[in-house]
């Protein structure tokens, strides 16, 4: 019953992270000759283990609406790669410190989670972007075999959400990182011109 409980608290986590309330839309999905996976709207690409699948949601926040796309592929109920974008408001961006907005989304998605909590915590350098941290999820649980790594990023009005969650059985950092790491921004070649 236990581990029934857990993971129905992960899968709501997921969900927040899925953005499963999809629009007819379909944002476009690019495949490099490397094997990364992205999108020239989106203007990101990551190394995703298959194509992912696209969700787009739309959010009412005051009178703006947030679009926020997101891209997943999954493996069963056990390991998900996740990146997702929004575009905000200029003033949403005007009434947050930036590092408060990503911690306060992260508290967010771990208590989605249930029993989840911010174990690490780092800022980073990320080519292109003004601000970015990375956060590691574990239960306070350990008798459980999860764990969640999302990496938030900011370039203008976008933020960008690069997330990993191992619900069952966590792979060697590696792996993890392989993901990961891969982020980075695209300029499509006519949008270079």
């Amino acid at each position: 019953m236990r581990d029934r409980l857990k993971k129905s608290n992960i899968c709501l986590l997921l969900i927040s992270l899925h953005l499963l309330s999809c629009s007819d839309e379909r944002p476009d999905i690019i495949q490099t000759k490397s094997g990364l996976f992205g999108s020239t709207e989106g203007r990101f690409l990551a190394k995703f283990p298959r194509e992912p699948s696209v969700s787009v949601q739309k959010t009412i926040w005051g009178t703006e609406t947030i679009e926020t796309v997101t891209f997943n592929t999954s493996f069963g109920d056990e390991h998900h790669y996740i990146v997702s974008y929004s575009d905000l408001p200029q003033a949403i961006l005007d009434s947050w410190e930036v590092e408060a907005m990503f911690d306060q989304t992260v508290k967010t998605l771990a208590a989605t989670f249930g029993n989840f909590s911010v174990n690490e915590r780092s800022v980073e350098q990320l080519q292109g972007f003004q601000k970015c941290l990375s956060y590691k999820l574990f239960p306070v649980s350990r008798d459980t075999n999860s764990m969640v790594s999302i990496r938030l990023a900011k370039k203008g009005s976008r933020i960008y959400t690069v997330a990993f969650a191992a619900l069952r059985r966590i792979p060697e950092t590696s792996k993890i990182n392989e993901f990961m790491e891969s982020f980075k921004l695209y300029e499509p070649k006519e949008a270079a011109k």
